[in-house]
């Protein structure tokens, strides 16, 4: 009996044709990104692919703008520091006002980033709502 439980356990957690698709939201709601920063959110799955979908809408300031991406833990760490990467930015929505994105990505971990690094002044308030599918 044990063997056949940790047989399904493992079926259960390994085998994507066996597992269910989970659905989360990651961020459902308004944020508020300050002058010269940035805000983030970790989304991913170590095991299987993964589905990233949402749309955002920004206000305040002069253009109503903000910068958001998707980006890999490598290209994450790189964009903090102020470097350029060359992969791992799954989404790149420029400066808008408003936006929607749907990307598949591979198993990891992943930011959602919300960039306001632009603004000296304004602060931002933005409605967003990001899903992800596994």
């Amino acid at each position: 009996m044990k063997i056949l439980s940790l047989t399904l356990l493992c079926l259960l957690l390994f085998c994507p044709t066996l597992h269910g698709a989970e659905r989360r939201f990651i961020v459902n709601g308004p944020i508020v990104v300050n002058p010269g920063q940035f805000v983030s959110f970790v989304c991913g799955n170590r095991y299987y692919d993964s589905r990233i979908s949402g749309s955002f809408r920004a206000r305040g300031g002069s253009g109503n703008d903000i910068i958001v991406l998707i980006l890999d833990a490598d290209a994450y760490e790189n964009w903090i520091n102020g470097h350029a990467s060359p992969s791992g930015c799954y989404y790149n929505s420029g400066k808008v006002t408003v936006g929607r994105f749907d990307v598949n990505v591979p198993p990891g971990f992943y930011r959602v980033v919300y960039s306001n690094a632009f603004s000296s002044v304004s602060n931002k308030v933005v409605e967003t709502q990001v899903v992800q599918e596994n």
